[in-house]
């Protein structure tokens, strides 16, 4: 029986030869993670964007160390509310969420981080501060005031977001110049970026333009969520000396950094000694359309590694025994719990005198989501690779031909190419008809269906062949691992559910948190030229605009249009030159 969790690359330094890997992982430079968030106030039903900066600890510099970052949102309890993967390109990615109407009225802590800052502890990662305020449920009383406090009171300390040292921005080599510094609702503005150092036009920026919180109108904070030290060499010595001591104890975990994509890692042991499997070759399927598979074989501590460097868009991953079944053995895949305990909340109040403006922001909340659809972002296709088998030489749509219950009376009948014998043991494999010398061999096909691999045929073999939409299949020799097939066989289900609902004694799923998606954020036109007439549908947008990334190289303002709602809209860039300077530079617009 196999038992199976969600995974992160560690190892314990006491099996083997890891403690000798762990000390030759030492020599690789640390990490800091810088994000451009566009608030830490939130409402229900609101969203929060974040640009994300994976910089080397020492020069500030994208590192090309890490290709994976973590985002999460912790609640006070100690609870992951979110946790987001993010791939990395040059050091930079980006993404959003939204906060649910489940979430509390209460103090968040943001966190950002890669595999291989967990070796440096939770005071490694970027931190900040998030209120979230959920006017659909009661508040707290934690968070209560029944009389109107002085603003001195209610506003939370934004100073104590960050313990450690910021490094030094330089706004003035950035001006951002509005055409008009106060404007009406639904106008068209231009703002301007005026560079006085060529050398930025070769860093990464992002931009946000959003509107203030009328709540805690001093929640925005420069630079003070980023975390680091950027090069206090005693402060590296110190913290490398506490997590790789020599005399680290066996339950001691070191993380992997994952330096060509995701790591998914694990043992499979014995399900009665939990004594190490060597050996044993496994195999990874991410089923869907475009379909992924990894394959690892253990070491001889029952360890494997599997790098997934593609993007993907499903949850459930199938494990397969390809050289044994789970009968005998079973799946442990790492995953030692990041403690919280240590994160300090900070501290804030409502009072009474918030109700009406409470109210007002909930209500136009409710009317932004309700034409959400209308404001729809552009989810970019990440899917351009080449599937590791040839293209299939036959398809059959079983719905052509007249149909049978049993894969053998449809392989008689209509694919006459493909077929099934028995093995000295007694079991039925598939066979796709080569030249007899192949034959001959005893070599099986590699069995896909829905994108699920199946080494075990036997499993497949009474599955109702009326629930299948199309057949195909490859000639030719390939190679899993060390293991040899003959020719690929293919089988698309009519509903798709196939790895939903299939069971084999060879197979265990897991669920995956799939990478953010890269998307080209909505942005609102009011040109009359506009397919959408936008003359009656409300406009309670409170992010104008969000650029996760960009560069400085254009000339051209940048347009982009107010909502109806009045008030102060900060807008902000931040960002690092290409010699690991970091840029801020921030202006206001008024709407009114």
């Amino acid at each position: 029986m196999g038992i199976a969790s969600n995974s992160l690359a560690q190892l314990r330094l006491n099996e083997g030869g890891n403690a000798e890997l762990a000390v030759k992982f030492i020599s690789l430079p640390e990490e800091n993670i810088f994000l451009h968030f566009n608030t830490n106030v939130l409402f229900t039903g609101e969203r929060f964007f974040y640009s994300l900066y994976c910089l080397d600890r020492e020069e500030n510099n994208p590192s090309n160390l890490s290709q994976v970052a973590y985002v999460e949102l912790i609640s006070e309890n100690g609870i992951s509310i979110v946790k987001q993967k993010v791939q990395l390109d040059g050091g930079r990615g980006y993404g959003d969420f939204f906060i649910s109407e489940k979430q509390l009225t209460g103090s968040y802590k943001l966190l950002a981080y890669t595999n291989w800052m967990k070796n440096f502890g939770v005071e490694s990662f970027f931190e900040t501060d998030v209120i979230i305020v959920n006017p659909y449920q009661e508040v707290p009383e934690k968070y209560r005031k029944l009389d109107k406090d002085s603003i001195s009171d209610v506003v939370p300390n934004t100073n104590n977001t960050s313990k450690k040292t910021e490094p030094k921005s330089t706004p003035s080599k950035i001006t951002l110049k509005l055409d008009n510094q106060v404007v009406g609702k639904r106008k068209k503005v231009a703002l301007g970026i005026q560079t006085k150092d060529s050398s930025l036009v070769n860093g990464s920026y992002s931009l946000s333009i959003s509107k203030r919180s009328e709540l805690f109108p001093n929640d925005n904070k420069p630079v003070k969520e980023y975390l680091g030290n950027n090069g206090d060499t005693e402060d590296s010595i110190e913290r490398q000396g506490f997590f790789f001591a020599s005399n680290m104890t066996s339950n001691e975990i070191f993380y992997l950094p994952e330096l060509r994509g995701e790591l998914i890692s694990g043992r499979v042991v014995n399900s009665n000694t939990d004594l190490p499997i060597p050996e044993r070759t496994i195999a990874l399927s991410i089923p869907g359309e475009d379909y992924l598979l990894k394959t690892a074989t253990t070491n001889d501590q029952g360890l494997f590694f599997i790098n997934v460097d593609e993007k993907y868009e499903n949850s459930t991953a199938i494990i397969d025994n390809v050289t044994g079944d789970w009968s005998d053995s079973k799946l442990l895949l790492d995953d030692k719990k990041i403690s919280y305990d240590k994160l300090d909340f900070m501290p804030f109040k409502l009072n009474i005198g918030m109700a009406e403006t409470i109210r007002r922001r909930s209500v136009q909340n409710q009317i932004a989501n309700a034409y959400a659809y209308l404001r729809l972002d552009n989810v970019l296709n990440p899917y351009v690779r080449t599937p590791f088998y040839r293209e299939m030489e036959r398809t059959f749509y079983l719905d052509d031909f007249t149909r049978f219950k049993t894969l053998r009376e449809t392989f008689v009948e209509i694919i006459n190419q493909v077929g099934i014998r028995r093995t000295p043991s007694g079991k039925r494999v598939f066979q796709v008809f080569t030249d007899l010398a192949r034959e001959k061999s005893g070599l099986r096909p590699m069995l896909f269906v829905d994108g699920v691999f199946i080494s075990e045929h036997e499993s497949f073999m009474d599955y109702d062949a009326r629930k299948i939409k199309e057949i195909s299949f490859s000639k030719g020799l390939y190679r899993l691992g060390s293991i040899s097939f003959d020719g690929i066989l293919t089988v698309t289900t009519i509903d798709g559910d196939f790895a939903e609902t299939f069971y084999s004694g060879n197979q265990l799923k897991i669920e995956l948190n799939i990478p953010e998606r890269n998307k080209d954020y909505f942005k609102q036109n009011y040109h009359k030229e506009d397919i959408q007439d936008w003359t009656h549908i409300p406009d309670f947008r409170r992010q104008l605009l969000w650029i996760p990334l960009m560069q400085l190289g254009k000339v051209e303002p940048i347009e982009f249009y107010t909502s109806n709602i009045e008030g102060v809209y900060d807008i902000t860039l931040r960002g690092f030159t290409k010699t690991g300077e970091l840029i801020s530079s921030t202006t206001t617009l008024m709407v009114k």
